[in-house]
């Protein structure tokens, strides 16, 4: 196996207690807004609540995604499932401050 990818890690991260894996085309197709998101509902749970703030931002960088397109995903989700490592990523960078994972490293 080649160098995984923050995207692979992330992928990862999403699958490991779901019966339907998604791949990493699959996840970035979904914040290009080239595939529907609606299927996928309970990756984007995991991966808005609960993957590591670092890896959501290099995966970010990675895929040349921006804040932006990931809110429109982000802000179609009920308000259950708007997890809040990336309300508190996308707070900070709003704000121009650094983000504050106290209470998530304290629950890891």
């Amino acid at each position: 196996m080649g160098k995984m990818t923050n995207t692979d890690c992330v992928c990862i991260s999403l699958n490991c207690s779901l019966k339907t894996p998604i791949t990493p085309e699959i996840l970035v197709k979904i914040f290009k807004k080239d595939t529907d998101w609606k299927p996928w509902l309970s990756h984007l749970d995991v991966f808005f609540g609960e993957v590591w703030p670092e890896k959501i931002q290099e995966f970010m960088t990675e895929n040349d995604l921006s804040f932006e397109q990931l809110s429109e995903i982000y802000d179609s989700l009920h308000l259950a499932w708007q997890g809040p490592v990336f309300r508190e990523l996308r707070d900070a960078h709003v704000a121009g401050r650094e983000p504050d994972f106290s209470w998530f490293w304290a629950s890891t």
